[in-house]
């Protein structure tokens, strides 16, 4: 995860429309936030001590379409 997911953020970055989604992000911070989570998602015993996903991106207004883009 330490390769992969710095290259996923490289290529969302590049995208006119989801780069704005990050704007004044802390890129380095947001990585280690994103591996912290997959790590718990795909079954590390540590606990997801962060926000929900929902309550961190309600205020971003995202739609379908950036959602499918992201993913």
């Amino acid at each position: 995860m330490t390769t992969i997911i710095p290259i996923f953020y490289e290529k969302i970055l590049r995208s006119l429309r989801l780069k704005e989604f990050f704007r004044g992000v802390d890129m380095s911070r947001q990585i280690q936030k994103y591996q912290g989570f997959l790590s718990v998602c795909l079954g590390d015993t540590t606990t997801w001590g962060g926000k929900s996903l929902r309550e961190i991106h309600l205020k971003l207004k995202i739609t379908d379409k950036d959602y499918w883009d992201f993913m």
